[in-house]
């Protein structure tokens, strides 16, 4: 079992800030008691597909959200955000212990939303406690617009939510011993890198290699897909399987192939973090093969077989990743998120082929009576190369992190008093 905590400090990993934004002397506010309002007043919260401002449950692991403000509160009685406030956000147990939440890159058209997230760890780095099951609460403060000189430019409105931390569920057996088992991450799946998953180095691999099968069956050489998929870390949420679907030349739908599941099939997560504290997130990498029947990919096609592949992710209870909000940047049509090499949909009405916008494969081989053994010729190795994904920053979002370089020193945090407005 490795040591625990603390972890040693690393410059390549972000620690939670702690900014004790519950803190924050707002006596005497001229917004509400204590500078709070009632959620929906200037913040509104959304974890998934939760209610807005509903409370969440919450398992280890990552969880997207998104705060969105509201630019009338004047018919509510409050004055306006000031124009360029710093919106900033903290998660907190029971106990006072911070949990982990910064922005993320993706936001929609409109600039008074942002998407963050919150990371809740069975190793939360800077302490030697562990999260406390049970309630948390997330705060958010901002800058209004007053009058009032001694409140101008200063933190003095402030909003909260009630979270739930669900994180194990308690089992007695039989013999009245008792076990503990790790409630699954059922949050959305928003993806980190999307763009990096489809091009560059290390991103997604397709090959065709070929096996023997037993000589007393049908089939001789047969035609496998061997695929390798790389940088899935998420925002929020965690692939547990990843479905593989294809579609050869002249076909008139996508076909499923086969489902690959990453629980317990690698131990690589990000941050170098041990599998045994990886509760609730997914592995950073994974390869696979599937097997094309002779019916699916037949060898001796004329030509070749002109073939196409489409990876969808799902969490554990069946979700796939969605291109909408909690969404992971792709481009392609539809709602669901998937990725497809070579690129082009055979099935969009406005799809336009293309020689080179097809994988060749060799294909599956038979063994018929009069016939000689099919021998194959070519392992077609394809990496992908994309680069379709943009994003932008939104404009009312602040980082929250914190690095530290190998000394254990700490870099530069976002403070809670008196922005620079």
């Amino acid at each position: 079992m490795p040591k625990t905590f603390p972890p040693k400090f690393d410059q390549n990993i972000l620690y939670p800030s702690i900014l004790n934004l519950d803190e924050i002397d707002m006596s005497g506010s001229p917004i509400g008691n204590n500078g709070y309002v009632s959620l929906g007043t200037y913040f509104d919260v959304s974890f998934g597909d939760n209610p807005t401002n509903a409370s969440p449950i919450l398992s280890y692991g990552k969880h997207g959200f998104r705060i969105s403000i509201n630019p009338d509160p004047v018919s509510s009685g409050y004055p306006i955000l000031k124009q360029g406030s710093r919106i900033l956000f903290e998660v907190k147990d029971s106990r006072g212990l911070v949990i982990f939440s910064d922005i993320t890159p993706l936001h929609s058209s409109n600039n008074l939303k942002f998407v963050g997230y919150l990371w809740i760890k069975q190793d939360p780095l800077r302490t030697y406690e562990i999260i406390t099951e049970g309630g948390a609460t997330m705060t958010i403060v901002g800058v209004a617009d007053v009058p009032n000189p001694h409140w101008r430019n200063i933190y003095n409105v402030r909003s909260s939510i009630s979270l739930n931390l669900d994180l194990t569920t308690e089992v007695t057996n039989d013999d009245n011993t008792t076990q503990f088992y790790y409630n699954e991450n059922t949050s959305p799946i928003i993806f980190k890198n999307p763009n990096k998953m489809t091009s560059g180095s290390g991103a997604l691999f397709m090959s065709e290699s070929f096996k023997a099968f037993d000589p007393n069956t049908n089939l001789d050489d047969v035609s496998v897909v061997e695929i390798s998929a790389s940088n899935l870390q998420t925002f929020g949420g965690k692939v547990d399987y990843i479905s593989t679907w294809f579609w050869r030349s002249g076909s008139t739908a996508w076909e499923e192939l086969g489902i690959q599941a990453l629980t317990g099939y690698s131990t690589v997560f990000e941050e170098d973090i041990h599998a045994d504290y990886a509760e609730g997130i997914n592995p950073v990498s994974v390869d696979w093969k599937h097997q094309l029947y002779a019916d699916q990919c037949p060898s001796g096609a004329d030509g070749k077989n002109k073939m196409k592949f489409r990876l969808k992710f799902h969490n554990v209870i069946g979700q796939s990743a969605l291109n909408t909000y909690p969404f992971s940047g792709s481009v392609s049509t539809g709602n669901e998120f998937f990725m497809d090499y070579p690129v082009g949909d055979p099935s969009d009405s406005n799809y336009i082929d293309s020689d080179n916008s097809w994988l060749l494969f060799e294909g599956t081989g038979m063994t018929l009576s009069g016939t000689t053994r099919f021998i194959a010729s070519n392992n077609t190795l394809v990496k992908t190369s994309a680069g379709m994904f943009s994003f932008n920053v939104g404009s009312l979002s602040t980082r929250g992190g914190l690095t530290y370089n190998d000394e254990g020193e700490p870099g530069i945090s976002d403070e809670p008093t008196k922005p620079n407005l």
